[in-house]
């Protein structure tokens, strides 16, 4: 497992995911989307569990425009979108109402091959 130095301990990626979703619940999304990139200043790359519950914050509270930074970042990390983090992007993107951006997503979606995202996504973008 990968670990990362943060104030002389070391920090693993299980520890960055649980505390970006600490973030997430507690409703403090620009620290969850701060932590993604904390994270990589301190040596680990951000993985799927640690950029879905940053997407999510930013969803939850409209901010769809941190949210796409990070949805782009999580792709030029050549990760693998899920239904999770993809269903925050478009949820951040229905919040912007920003509908253009949300189709990109999908077309995004398309285009790393993911397994197809529930039905939903699509119809909440129409």
């Amino acid at each position: 497992s990968a670990e990362g130095r943060r104030g002389g301990q070391m920090l693993t990626e299980r520890t960055w995911g649980a505390t970006i979703g600490a973030m997430y619940k507690g409703g403090q999304w620009r620290k969850a989307a701060e932590l993604v990139g904390e994270m990589r200043r301190d040596g680990l790359a951000p993985n799927l569990a640690c950029y879905t519950p940053a997407l999510a914050a930013c969803a939850d509270a409209a901010e769809w425009r941190p949210a796409l930074e990070l949805w782009e970042s999580l792709l030029r990390d050549g990760i693998t979108p899920d239904a999770l983090a993809a269903g925050a992007a478009l949820d951040a993107c229905l919040a912007g109402r920003v509908p253009q951006s949300g189709l990109a997503v999908v077309e995004q979606l398309e285009q790393v091959r993911t397994r197809r995202p529930p039905r939903r996504l699509f119809t909440r973008a129409e």
